[in-house]
C-alpha cells in the first residue's frame, strides 16, 4: 500500500500530459515532423499549464496550480525518494509529501481535471459544430506553409521559409504572406492578422506573433 498513491499520482500526472500532447497533435497539423519533435521536447517538455494554453484548454486559477501540482509530481515527488532539505526532519518532511499525495479530494479533483483536458483534447477537429479548415502548401523546393482554423483552436499559421527564401533573406512573416495573394487565398489571408503564427526553425525560444487586440 505504501508504493500506490505515488504509483496513482505519477500515472495521473502522465495521463494529463498524453492527454495534452494529443491535443498538440492536432495543433502542430502539417508542421514538419522535426519541428513538432523539437517543440515537444524543448518548448513543452512537462509543462503541463504551457500544454493547456496552446490547445485553447480554459484554465481557472485552480486548473493552473492543480496542474503544475502535477508536473511536480511528474518531476520530483512521485518519481524520486523525498529530498529533505538542510536542517529540516526527514519524517515531517515525509509526512508532508505523504499528505499531499494520500489526500482525496485532491486526488478526486486532480482527476476530474484529467477528464475535462481529455473530453476537450477529443473534441478537437472532432466536433461537427465547429469544424476545422486544413491546408498545406509547399513553397519552391524544400518550404512550406500549414494553415488551420476552427476545430476548437486559435487560427494557426505555421511555415519555413525555403533555401531560395533564406538565400534572399526574405523570410519574415510578411514575406511568406506575400506569396499567397487574397484573389487565390481569401481565408488564408483573412486569417493572417488574427492566426498564432510560428516560424518552423526560428532561433528563439518562442517565434509566435498573437493576434491583434
Amino acid at each position: 500500500m505504501l508504493g500506490l498513491p505515488r504509483s496513482s499520482m505519477l500515472l495521473l500526472g502522465y495521463a494529463v500530459e498524453m492527454f495534452l500532447k494529443a491535443g498538440l497533435v492536432r495543433a502542430y497539423y502539417g508542421c514538419s515532423e522535426e519541428m513538432f519533435g523539437r517543440d515537444i521536447k524543448q518548448r513543452f517538455g512537462h509543462k503541463l499549464v504551457s500544454m493547456a494554453n496552446e490547445i485553447a484548454f480554459s484554465l481557472s486559477q485552480d486548473d493552473e496550480r492543480n496542474l503544475n501540482e502535477l508536473r511536480d509530481m511528474i518531476l520530483f515527488d512521485a518519481r524520486y525518494p523525498v529530498f529533505v532539505p538542510n536542517n529540516a526532519s526527514y519524517s515531517d518532511t515525509v509526512n508532508q509529501q505523504t499528505q499531499r499525495i494520500w489526500d482525496t479530494r485532491s486526488f478526486t479533483i486532480l482527476t476530474e481535471l484529467a477528464k475535462r483536458i481529455r473530453e476537450h483534447s477529443k473534441t478537437i477537429d472532432a466536433d461537427s459544430a465547429n469544424p476545422a479548415s486544413l491546408a498545406s502548401f509547399t513553397v519552391d523546393a524544400d518550404g512550406y506553409l500549414a494553415f488551420r482554423i476552427g476545430g476548437h483552436l486559435p487560427a494557426r499559421i505555421t511555415y519555413r521559409a525555403s533555401s531560395i527564401q533564406r538565400t534572399s533573406g526574405k523570410t519574415s512573416p510578411d514575406d511568406m504572406k506575400a506569396l499567397f495573394p487574397t484573389s487565390r487565398f481569401p481565408q488564408l489571408r483573412s486569417y493572417w492578422h488574427r492566426a498564432w503564427i510560428y516560424e518552423d526553425g526560428c532561433k528563439k525560444t518562442l517565434c509566435r506573433a498573437r493576434p491583434a487586440n
